[in-house]
């Protein structure tokens, strides 16, 4: 499995999106499709990826879950994929600059 990110194409910006806890919220509940435009409501809408209950409750989580809403906040209403980290390799060796979201 290889980590998988939401990136904004309008801006050329990415971030982590949760690797495993990504996988089996968004992505294997069919709310996302891997290379594919992300519904941004239906994500926003998916409780479990965004409250993880106590037994799945992690540091990794708790730093990351705010910082990707501010991501998908920030960029709403643009378009914004769901990949993984080997389709930016493939678009980093085409030459594309795609950059990690700050904090």
């Amino acid at each position: 499995m290889n980590s998988p990110y939401f990136l904004c194409r309008d801006h050329g910006v990415y971030i982590d999106a949760g690797y495993r806890w990504a996988y089996w919220q968004l992505e294997h509940t069919g709310l996302v499709t891997m290379g594919t435009r992300v519904d941004l409501a239906a994500v926003l809408s998916a409780t479990s990826y965004w409250q993880p209950s106590a037994d799945e409750q992690s540091t990794y989580l708790s730093d990351l879950l705010p910082r990707i809403r501010r991501f998908l906040d920030l960029h709403a209403g643009h378009d914004v994929v769901y990949l993984d980290e080997q389709w930016l390799s493939e678009m980093w060796e085409l030459g594309y600059d795609y950059k990690e979201q700050e904090q």
